[in-house]
């Protein structure tokens, strides 16, 4: 019998993209134009996995009922998962999947978009010249270049915008709990507080998740540290901003401009036709009001590409996640450490479902050397003699010292396998690390008295032993000592 799953809150375009995909995995596919909600949970029973979207309802009562339904998994087809209770799904032993990148290029481009029209006045523009009206007057735009962007979260979306905007010429400056700054190093970027940010930025842009501690990030107190007309762009979601402060600050001229592809009451209204009914949302129909006010009905994702990487990623999580005659749970995930690169590789027992090689640093060795020279000039300069001092390094001093550049890449490697493990359910991690025995690459079979007796006999290391064997001489002792 074919692995059953239904489709909430499905669309046209959903069921195409699903439909092409799944000629590869031959799944049962069931397709609901309703959201999800404890009303209609009952079209859950005898489906194995159930796939929802950004509107649908998962709270405590319908995953129960889910569960009792025999529904062992739930399968988001977007990156967000607010709308979803995660304690109460792994109490009732539902596994919860999702997509957390379908196509970061499709948000960021359009976010660039909302950026433009805001600032040219394009949809003014446009509504003008259809009536024949060709005037200049208040479409008055600022140049991008040289003006500061303020990114919020600095996820694959946020790092895709943010190269585009520097293409643009803009300075960045951008906020998260977890700094990337090698990235931030390379794009010029510069992670700072948020009040400094707010203080600073002539756009800003949200890409944080939606959290306890991200609900009403945007404010009445966080809108008085800004700009006078700063522009306020949210592809996100709806609940980073608090409307109702938003509009206040866009009707005292606080606010110069906003760009909303999302909205804390979405549910209600977007993805559906609502151009025959009145707009019963006074919050929403107020904002709608405003000549300065784009909002769009979260269609930011919406690219043929990114669909087809949601249909792929979500039926793959699906595939993944069940335990089938056909397909596999177990997930190896094999990783080159190497000096100069980091690879990876994520293989089932029958093909490979990821793969990437990540560069390492290589200049962190000439960067301190370089700031060891200047400290010493720097201390020489001095008149008064201050000596050395060698127990400042706070953060090294209490978990036993690492070379900064040995340091950089074991976060590289930590870094990426985390990375993986939260896209993947990996179940077995393989590092593979060179040998450098080199009585072992010789006779890999050698061992007890051969191995003891062998060739690097009176030496203190394999490097002694192959500095010996080459001919090094040592600068300290020329050569007196072995």
């Amino acid at each position: 019998m074919a692995y059953t799953i239904a489709f909430f809150g499905s669309k046209p375009y959903d069921e195409a993209s699903f439909n092409e995909k799944n000629k590869e995995y031959g799944f049962e596919l069931r397709y609901y134009k309703g959201h999800l909600n404890k009303h209609n949970v009952i079209l859950t029973q005898g489906v194995d996995a159930v796939c929802i979207f950004v509107n649908d309802t998962a709270d405590t009562e319908v995953i129960r009922l889910m569960a009792d339904n025999g529904v062992k998994l739930l399968a988001l087809r977007c990156a967000g998962y607010n709308n979803v209770d995660l304690k109460v799904a792994a109490d009732c032993g539902i596994t919860v999947v999702r997509v957390p990148a379908y196509s970061p290029y499709a948000v960021a481009e359009y976010t660039v978009a909302l950026m433009l029209s805001l600032n040219r006045k394009i949809p003014r523009a446009t509504w003008r010249t259809r009536d024949g009206n060709f005037s200049l007057h208040g479409l008055l735009g600022f140049d991008m270049y040289g003006k500061t962007a303020g990114i919020i979260g600095t996820g694959k979306i946020a790092k895709k915008l943010i190269c585009i905007l520097r293409g643009f010429g803009m300075n960045i400056l951008a906020y998260d709990l977890y700094p990337d700054y090698n990235f931030a190093r390379e794009h010029q970027v510069v992670y700072t507080s948020l009040d400094e940010l707010y203080h600073n930025s002539d756009i800003i842009s949200l890409h944080c998740p939606l959290t306890e501690q991200t609900k009403y990030l945007i404010n009445d107190y966080s809108i008085s540290k800004m700009k006078d007309g700063v522009m306020i762009i949210n592809t996100g979601r709806g609940q980073l901003i608090h409307t109702n402060a938003l509009i206040e600050g866009l009707k005292n001229k606080k606010i110069g401009s906003a760009g909303l592809d999302v909205y804390e009451e979405e549910s209600e209204y977007f993805y559906e036709d609502q151009s025959d009914k009145i707009i019963d949302d006074d919050t929403l129909a107020r904002l709608l009001s405003f000549n300065n006010v784009i909002v769009t009905s979260h269609q930011a994702f919406f690219t043929r590409e990114a669909l087809a990487n949601i249909a792929s990623t979500t039926l793959q999580n699906i595939k993944l996640t069940i335990a089938t005659g056909e397909t596999k749970q177990d997930v190896t995930l094999g990783v080159d450490a190497g000096a100069r690169h980091v690879g990876i590789s994520a293989t089932t027992e029958k093909e490979e479902v990821f793969a990437s090689e990540v560069a390492l640093r290589q200049d962190i060795t000439g960067l301190l050397a370089d700031r060891l020279a200047f400290r010493r000039a720097r201390r020489n300069r001095k008149t008064r003699y201050r000596a050395p001092r060698f127990n400042n390094r706070v953060r090294s001093k209490h978990k036993g010292w690492l070379a900064p550049s040995v340091e950089n890449r074991i976060q590289a490697h930590m870094s990426r396998i985390d990375a993986v493990c939260r896209l993947l359910p990996v179940t077995k991690i393989a590092i593979e690390t060179a040998s450098f025995d080199v009585q072992k690459i010789k006779n890999p079979t050698i061992e007890g008295t051969g191995y003891q007796q062998g060739d690097q006999l009176g030496f203190w290391n394999v490097r002694e032993y192959v500095l010996f064997r080459d001919g090094h001489v040592c600068q300290h002792c020329h050569g007196r000592s072995r």
